[in-house]
């Protein structure tokens, strides 16, 4: 079989439709357009496509790559300052105990 009887047999793929409009939608995506509206714009030159996977696309074709994102500072430990330390007998204080009465209410008031 010769390249042109295969050509012939074997037609290629031809890609996303959303490749005819990668500039347009380059634009509208770095003009920070909703991608429901690029979604509309798209309709509007006879291209209907989900918006998912107009996501993707633009995913595939226009987001930088994760290498970019800058490392963060390290954080600083900081030390603060320390009380003076204490015996244990000055920790606790001394408690008193004090005494209470139960008083039974007066229910001769109430009437029944």
């Amino acid at each position: 079989m010769t390249l042109e009887e295969f050509k012939k047999k074997n037609k290629p793929k031809r890609g996303s439709k959303l490749n005819d409009f990668k500039d347009e939608i380059k634009d509208l995506v770095e003009s920070k357009y909703s991608q429901s509206a690029i979604c509309q714009f798209l309709k509007s030159k006879n291209v209907i496509t989900k918006q998912s996977n107009l996501s993707q696309f633009i995913k595939r074709h226009f987001k930088e790559p994760a290498e970019s994102i800058e490392e963060p500072e390290p954080i600083r430990q900081v030390q603060t300052p320390q009380k003076p330390t204490t015996s244990t007998s000055s920790l606790f204080k001394k408690s008193e105990v004090k005494s209470y009465e139960i008083v039974e209410p007066d229910y001769s008031k109430f009437h029944h």
